[in-house]
Protein backbone atom coordinates (compact mmCIF):
# COMPACT_ATOMS: atom_id res chain seq x y z
CA UNK A 1 0.00 0.00 0.00
CA UNK A 2 1.15 3.50 -0.74
CA UNK A 3 2.33 5.74 2.05
CA UNK A 4 0.22 8.59 3.34
CA UNK A 5 2.74 11.01 1.89
CA UNK A 6 2.41 9.78 -1.69
CA UNK A 7 -1.11 11.17 -2.06
CA UNK A 8 -0.04 14.43 -0.39
CA UNK A 9 2.93 14.73 -2.75
CA UNK A 10 0.77 14.08 -5.82
CA UNK A 11 -1.78 16.66 -4.70
CA UNK A 12 0.97 19.20 -4.00
CA UNK A 13 2.37 18.59 -7.49
CA UNK A 14 -1.07 19.15 -9.01
CA UNK A 15 -1.34 15.53 -10.17
CA UNK A 16 -4.92 15.15 -8.97
CA UNK A 17 -5.89 12.31 -11.32
CA UNK A 18 -2.98 10.19 -10.11
CA UNK A 19 -3.70 11.15 -6.50
CA UNK A 20 -7.35 10.19 -6.90
CA UNK A 21 -6.43 6.83 -8.43
CA UNK A 22 -4.03 6.10 -5.59
CA UNK A 23 -6.55 7.15 -2.93
CA UNK A 24 -9.22 4.98 -4.58
CA UNK A 25 -6.79 2.03 -4.63
CA UNK A 26 -6.12 2.52 -0.91
CA UNK A 27 -9.85 2.61 -0.14
CA UNK A 28 -10.45 -0.56 -2.15
CA UNK A 29 -7.68 -2.40 -0.29
CA UNK A 30 -8.43 -1.07 3.20
CA UNK A 31 -11.97 0.34 3.42
CA UNK A 32 -11.91 0.38 7.23
CA UNK A 33 -8.68 2.37 7.46
CA UNK A 34 -9.45 5.94 8.50
CA UNK A 35 -6.23 7.15 6.87
CA UNK A 36 -7.42 5.85 3.50
CA UNK A 37 -10.57 7.96 3.90
CA UNK A 38 -8.40 10.90 4.92
CA UNK A 39 -6.44 10.58 1.69
CA UNK A 40 -9.63 10.49 -0.37
CA UNK A 41 -10.82 13.61 1.45
CA UNK A 42 -7.58 15.43 0.69
CA UNK A 43 -7.93 14.65 -3.01
CA UNK A 44 -11.58 15.75 -3.09
CA UNK A 45 -10.75 18.96 -1.23
CA UNK A 46 -7.94 19.75 -3.67
CA UNK A 47 -10.35 19.06 -6.55
CA UNK A 48 -12.86 21.45 -4.95
CA UNK A 49 -15.35 18.61 -4.50
CA UNK A 50 -16.06 19.91 -1.04
CA UNK A 51 -19.15 17.86 -0.25
CA UNK A 52 -17.24 14.67 -1.06
CA UNK A 53 -14.25 15.85 1.01
CA UNK A 54 -16.47 16.53 4.03
CA UNK A 55 -18.08 13.11 3.63
CA UNK A 56 -14.68 11.41 3.56
CA UNK A 57 -13.44 13.37 6.58
CA UNK A 58 -16.58 12.56 8.53
CA UNK A 59 -16.23 8.87 7.65
CA UNK A 60 -12.57 8.93 8.74
CA UNK A 61 -13.58 10.61 11.97
CA UNK A 62 -16.22 7.94 12.58
CA UNK A 63 -13.60 5.24 12.12
CA UNK A 64 -11.19 7.06 14.42
CA UNK A 65 -13.86 7.35 17.11
CA UNK A 66 -13.39 3.64 17.71
CA UNK A 67 -9.70 4.20 18.37
CA UNK A 68 -7.77 5.68 21.27
CA UNK A 69 -6.57 8.68 19.25
CA UNK A 70 -10.00 10.30 19.14
CA UNK A 71 -9.50 13.61 20.96
CA UNK A 72 -6.73 14.97 18.76
CA UNK A 73 -8.19 13.44 15.63
CA UNK A 74 -11.63 14.89 16.32
CA UNK A 75 -10.23 18.42 16.67
CA UNK A 76 -8.21 17.93 13.48
CA UNK A 77 -11.15 16.82 11.34
CA UNK A 78 -13.62 19.30 12.80
CA UNK A 79 -11.15 22.04 11.90
CA UNK A 80 -10.94 20.77 8.29
CA UNK A 81 -14.71 20.44 8.01
CA UNK A 82 -15.26 23.93 9.44
CA UNK A 83 -12.74 25.38 6.96
CA UNK A 84 -14.57 23.83 4.03
CA UNK A 85 -18.08 24.70 5.17
CA UNK A 86 -17.12 28.34 5.73
CA UNK A 87 -16.24 28.58 2.03
CA UNK A 88 -19.95 28.06 1.40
Amino acid sequence: MASVYEVHDLVAAGKLEKAEALAREQLNKTPNDPWAWDQAGIVHEASRSYALAVGCYRHALGLFRASTEIEGIERFYNSRIDKITRRG
